[in-house]
């Protein structure tokens, strides 16, 4: 039975130059791929920064746009602890001692008053540049 299923000499030898014919297109292939591909100073700290710039992109996109609500509600937060001294913290102390009472209003405020400020002169300061001329 193998005998009749046998190729003839010419197709067989025409079967094996085309099997090292693709052999030596995909040896060439590859080679090429390596070749333009390779760098000696690839490390795992390369990929991994590759990896991570479509993130950083996203994250710096994310955080302009949300810019102005994390300063609405730094604000907020801020102003609802001053609220609450207000309305909760000082009539009870203003039934047990009035001066420190005294003492907590004017600490407060002067304290309130601080953290604010600084907050929106960080805010809207700018972060200058680079000096231009060179050290050297």
């Amino acid at each position: 039975m193998a005998a009749y299923l046998r190729l003839p000499a010419f197709i067989r030898r025409w079967l094996q130059r085309m099997k090292r014919r693709v052999q030596e297109y995909k040896y060439i292939m590859v080679l090429t791929f390596k070749s333009l591909f390779c760098n000696a100073f690839l490390s795992s700290w390369v990929v991994w920064d590759t990896l991570m710039e479509p993130l950083l992109w996203f994250v710096e996109k994310v955080v302009k746009a949300f810019g102005p609500v994390f300063v609405f509600v730094v604000v907020s937060l801020v102003l609802s602890v001053i609220g609450v001294a207000w309305l909760v913290f000082f009539p009870i102390m203003r039934d047990r001692s009035y001066l420190t009472l005294t003492y907590h209003l004017i600490f407060g405020n002067w304290l309130a008053v601080n953290v604010l400020f600084h907050y929106f002169k960080a805010l809207l300061t700018s972060p200058g540049k680079p000096p231009s001329v060179s050290i050297f």
